[in-house]
């Protein structure tokens, strides 16, 4: 007690560094459980039950029995302590995922997911800040989420090295269809009535639908595959910021001049969150970006996560609308997914902004933000749902495969989003329609399906004079 009195003293209340305190052997706490082991526990449970972004340190402190001072001499702050346990997960799932594979290298893929699967039944409170908390924990948490996936991604596809190119594999990409697994798995963990018990068989007859060759993989790599741009008459649809009207125009009625500072506010809260992250933008800052006063903010939303819930509003609406109204433009449905998916990834490109608010920013926000954009996952198996009837029908995927090929599209929209590429999606149709199509007409069928799409999207060779 004397040591640390004298130590408070010297350093003015300052938390004491950890290299200071590296000769102390650990305090453990009832239990057995270390301090630092106690905090990293706490931050799992804390944010498993209230969300990364509303935890605070005083819930930490509580939940850990520890005081402020002890919490220093382990972190520096709440992310830091998230992160770590963010990083003793992962290298724990990992480890998993690793022994699993190793006996069986021509069924990675399908034990990855099991083993996803397995852990988020056995440690569900570890498994959603995994899965689900590490998306809203901002660019680091992001970062490490990322990182995880990639290594995972990285097993699988080592294990594929040693085997015959006539092995049947699954012809997606690991990383996205993993990527894919862990978004599903994290939404069942979000509403904890659903669990995650009963999905292994479903997921892995999905996996089991992109089965092809090694020899005849196609989509498994991200390649661009370039195609014409869509007809000058698809609509725009991009999100702009009308000018402030000006002071006393005539015609400018109330209503109108409301209508155009909400667009406008849209538009800012749109840009500084693609630009700075949704949990560092103020109030203050979309005013200033808006062209109004914090006062007339205010006159218009509640506060900045109603205005970020507007945006995904808006949003919702108009990419399924231009979705849609592509997919009942065509006739066959094959055609109505592949003409759906360039609506959408033209829509996508047009509004890079919300692009990344959309799959980045979207997890940031409150748990009303977060379910509506599972509700725009969600509404993408509308377009999905037709298959059941398609004449070439090979075998009906489970419900629940519909939701695997949704949040899979999601993730690879969100990956190209996150590298910049955005541009680049409309050249990944093939890719999506593949994920899309494959679990009902079976791989030959969906390539021949997309061979024809390429094939008709060809300049045509001129005619002999």
């Amino acid at each position: 007690m004397a040591d640390d009195a004298a130590s408070h003293a010297v350093t003015g209340g300052r938390p004491v560094h950890r290299r200071a305190r590296a000769r102390r052997a650990p305090t453990r706490l009832p239990g057995g459980q270390t301090q630092r082991e106690a905090l990293l526990r706490a931050v799992i449970e804390v944010a498993a039950q209230e969300g990364y972004p509303a935890i605070t340190l005083a819930q930490l402190l509580a939940q850990a029995g520890v005081s402020r001072r002890t919490f220093h001499e382990h972190f520096t702050d709440k992310q830091d302590c998230f992160l770590t346990a963010l990083g003793d997960a992962q290298a724990q799932l990992l480890a998993e995922v690793r022994q699993a594979i190793l006996p069986e290298p021509s069924r990675g893929t399908q034990l990855a997911i099991q083993t996803l699967v397995a852990f988020a039944a056995s440690e569900p409170a570890t498994a959603r800040v995994l899965l689900s908390e590490s998306i809203a924990g901002g660019p680091r948490a992001l970062d490490a989420r990322d990182h995880a996936i990639d290594q995972i991604a990285k097993l699988i596809e080592a294990s594929y090295q040693s085997l015959d190119a006539t092995t049947p594999l699954p012809d997606v990409s690991a990383g996205v269809m993993i990527g894919g697994v862990s978004r599903l798995l994290a939404s069942r963990l979000r509403h904890s009535q659903q669990g995650v018990p009963g999905l292994l068989d479903d997921l892995l007859d999905w996996a089991g639908g992109y089965e092809q060759t090694l020899a005849a993989h196609r989509w498994r790599s991200l390649r661009p595959t370039p195609l014409p741009a869509l007809s000058a008459r698809s609509p725009n649809t991009t999100l702009h910021s009308p000018r402030a009207p000006a002071p006393g125009s005539e015609g400018t009625s109330r209503a109108h001049l409301a209508a155009s500072n909400r667009s406008r506010i849209l538009a800012a809260v749109a840009s500084l969150a693609e630009q700075r992250g949704y949990a560092a933008t103020t109030i203050t800052e979309i005013a200033a970006r808006a062209g109004i006063s914090p006062r007339t903010f205010y006159r218009s939303f509640a506060d900045k996560r109603e205005a970020f819930a507007a945006l995904h509003e808006h949003h919702f609406r108009t990419v399924m609308g231009v979705t849609a109204g592509a997919f009942f433009a065509q006739d066959a449905w094959p055609a109505r997914i592949w003409e759906a998916g360039r609506a959408f990834t033209r829509y996508l490109e047009q509004n890079p902004t919300l692009a990344r608010t959309s799959f980045i920013e979207s997890y940031a926000g409150d748990p009303v933000t977060v379910e509506r954009v599972e509700e725009l996952i969600g509404a993408f198996t509308i377009f999905l749902q037709e298959g059941y009837q398609h004449e070439r029908l090979v075998a009906p995927p489970s419900p629940l495969a519909l939701e695997a090929i949704a949040t899979t599209i999601f993730e690879l929209n969100y990956r190209c989003t996150r590298e910049g590429r955005v541009h680049e999606l409309s050249a990944l149709i093939p890719n999506t329609a593949f994920i899309s199509l494959a679990p009902f007409l079976g791989s030959g069928a969906t390539n021949a399906f997309i061979d024809e799409q390429l094939d008709s999207a060809r300049p045509q060779p001129r005619a002999g004079r």
